[in-house]
């Protein structure tokens, strides 16, 4: 028997992963896959295991097959009595039914390192991308209020927009900075005591963040006096998500290499995000 579940955990956070995979391994359900949203579970005789998150910088989403490091690791793990439950990117989770079994990241300062290394291959690249598109979108409205400052301040469009681009702004920064800090006063603590600083992860923040930004987003739309603009938005983001990660994992049951794999699907990411910005610009620049 199988069970999907919607979980908002994010990924760096491993104590809520591990309290959330123990809980649920007691109630009789076995991780078995995560993605993006869902994780699955497979049902089992109610068991009390204990987890461990362990990441693996060197391995990629855009592998067809487990690499020589993380077969060798796996190998290391279940010599030592750890199970591989599923891996997500470079995440990789592991289990074991000995409450006291010595835990497969020992090293403090390794583990702190390939947590911040597997933040910059996953994390780093898309919130300074990120960072930078909301901030030229920012400065882009703002420009119009130098031209025309009477038609700037009583436009509920270019005020919600501002705000929209703005908040964006200061989640993507929020993020980087938050990380950055946690990944100097961690490596500090790890040389001198040898412990490892779990990262401290708030989502409600952020969900909390990007429901302020939907609802300006919304109110930019509604201004626009255009339902199309709505469906345009959600059909659209929603086409580009699925789209490339269909390609990218067809392209991975071929055996196609990382690289040439990465390179495809990144193309075909920025191919559709300019046009989908392409034609929403056009369409505000007829309706304004």
């Amino acid at each position: 028997m199988i069970k999907r579940c919607f979980s908002s955990i994010d990924i760096f956070d491993e104590a809520k992963i591990i309290q959330k995979l123990e809980h649920m391994a007691s109630n009789g359900w076995l991780i078995k896959k995560i993605s993006s949203f869902f994780w699955t579970y497979e049902k089992i005789e109610p068991k009390s295991l204990r987890f461990c998150v362990t990441y693996m910088p060197d391995v990629s989403e855009f592998d067809s097959l487990p690499t020589e490091k993380q077969l060798i690791k796996e190998d290391f793990c279940k010599h030592d009595g750890w199970t591989l439950a599923c891996n997500y990117h470079k995440m990789h989770i592991f289990y074991i039914q000995d409450e006291n079994a010595t835990d497969i990241d020992t090293d403090a300062v390794t583990k702190t390192e390939n947590v911040y290394q597997t933040f910059k291959k996953i994390r780093l690249f898309s919130n300074i991308t990120g960072l930078i598109f909301c901030i030229c979108y920012l400065i882009f409205n703002l420009s119009h209020l130098n031209s025309n400052t009477a038609d700037f301040l009583s436009s509920n469009y270019y005020l919600s927009s501002v705000l929209f681009w703005f908040i964006l702004t200061f989640l993507f920064l929020h993020k980087i900075i938050s990380f950055m800090l946690w990944y100097s006063k961690a490596k500090k603590t790890a040389y001198e005591t040898d412990k490892f600083t779990p990262v401290k992860c708030n989502n409600k923040v952020d969900y909390i963040i990007l429901f302020i930004a939907v609802l300006l987003l919304f109110v930019q739309i509604a201004n626009l006096n255009n339902i199309s603009f709505i469906i345009l938005w959600v059909f659209s983001i929603t086409l580009i998500i699925i789209s490339v990660q269909i390609f990218k994992d067809k392209l991975k049951q071929k055996g196609v290499s990382k690289n040439k794999n990465k390179l495809a699907s990144i193309s075909l990411c920025l191919v559709l995000v300019v046009a989908f910005m392409a034609v929403f610009c056009y369409q505000i620049f007829n309706y304004l």
